[in-house]
């Protein structure tokens, strides 16, 4: 299937699992992210399934200026991060 041809929930979906290589686990670093923003303002404001709904935010307000496939693709993305944390979140509360 040609790039433009695949649904931006696979290409989301498969671009999110890639970048765990370069970057690391999205779950993780959506909480060193929240702890980061967190003490820089010297309060708890966001958790990690914040993060994500941040950079969504951020996506949409750029959407608006006009239509790129790029922007429903990475909000595909961070929505995949958000089920990805709220998984993580589970476990962690199965396994306790």
């Amino acid at each position: 299937m040609a790039e433009e041809e695949k649904s931006c929930l696979i290409e989301a979906h498969d671009i999110v699992r890639s970048r765990n290589k370069n970057y690391g686990d999205p779950v993780t670093t959506a909480g060193q992210v929240a702890r980061a923003f967190n003490a820089l303002k010297g309060e708890e404001l966001l958790t990690p399934a914040d993060i994500p709904l941040v950079q969504m935010l951020y996506k949409i307000i750029r959407s608006e200026h006009g239509y790129k496939r790029d922007n429903n693709v990475d909000l595909s993305g961070y929505t995949d991060i958000r089920e990805r944390i709220f998984l993580s979140e589970q476990e962690l509360k199965s396994a306790n």
